[in-house]
């Protein structure tokens, strides 16, 4: 019975002992090269959208593909940006054919320097997008999601309450003549909200610039670094931008109407959970 008993208390002190070196070992890190110089030794990372999302120091953050130039997985994999002479290093299984694959996904996704970097969409043969006072043609404001075809949500949140953005691969990325990097609807309550138009280069936001004076009439200036205009009347908000240091253009528009209703509804939020307080005092 005595030697059961050490037997167990044994066994019990070794599984301690195998608990806590396995729990000592330091994790494998993924490391992301930043484009300025600096080197982030991350839990695990993974891209979503335009972003390199991670975990650091055990909280999730992200960081837009742009401001990274490499990648260095625990796996052993590697990717670079656009230019570099490197390729995904793997061993001989097959994973280097995935990598050479996400290579490529990254390649297409990374853009150099803009505040917040428009979502890339494939390019179609459909008809070219027409610019108007309240929205886009066969895309006003409080139109209906749920009545829209081929709409597609973007991965990373808006950031607004009940505000969704999507974007419509099968669309052109054209506006007229104008090459588009990218176009993004958000819905406030399935209905729609804003558009952004984005573009890429200055030849094609001087194009652009062009085609929101022809609609808008002539834009006030607001100060700044960078070239910025401001637009309304009685449907929309609109902003045209220009960000020199990544040559990025950007049209944005906004439904008033819904945007007093969202501003509204959150106010009525707030009332109401100040109601609720007072009313348990």
């Amino acid at each position: 019975m005595r030697y059961h008993l050490i037997k167990s208390r044994l066994y019990l002190v070794a599984a301690v002992c195998l608990c806590l070196f396995y729990t000592s070992l330091p994790a494998q890190a993924d490391t992301v090269l930043l484009i300025n110089g600096k080197t982030l030794e991350v839990e695990t990372c993974r891209l979503e959208g335009d972003q390199v999302c991670f975990i650091f120091n055990g909280m999730q953050a992200s960081i837009p593909q742009s401001k990274v130039v490499r990648i260095e997985k625990s796996s052993g994999e590697v990717f670079e940006r656009v230019g570099s002479t490197s390729r995904g290093r793997a061993d001989s299984n097959g994973l280097q054919s995935r990598t050479d694959q996400k290579l490529a996904l990254i390649q297409k996704k990374i853009t150099t320097g803009a505040e917040t970097d428009p979502l890339q969409q494939p390019s179609s043969t459909a008809k070219p997008l027409v610019l108007r006072k309240n929205g886009l043609k066969n895309l006003e404001w409080n139109s209906r999601l749920s009545r829209l075809s081929g709409m597609e949500p973007k991965s990373i949140d808006s950031g607004f309450k009940d505000v969704v953005e999507y974007v419509r691969p099968k669309d052109a990325l054209k506006l007229g003549d104008i090459d588009l990097k990218s176009v993004v609807y958000a819905f406030w309550r399935d209905q729609l909200f804003t558009i952004s138009i984005w573009t890429e280069g200055q030849k094609n936001f001087s194009a652009l610039r062009s085609a929101a004076f022809a609609q808008f009439g002539q834009g006030a200036r607001a100060d700044g670094a960078n070239e910025r205009y401001l637009w309304t009347n009685d449907t929309t908000d609109v902003m045209l931008k220009y960000t020199a240091d990544g040559q990025y253009g950007l049209l944005w528009m906004r439904c008033k109407d819904l945007d007093r209703k969202m501003k509204l509804s959150t106010l009525n939020h707030h009332t109401s959970f100040l109601k609720r307080m007072k009313s348990m005092r």
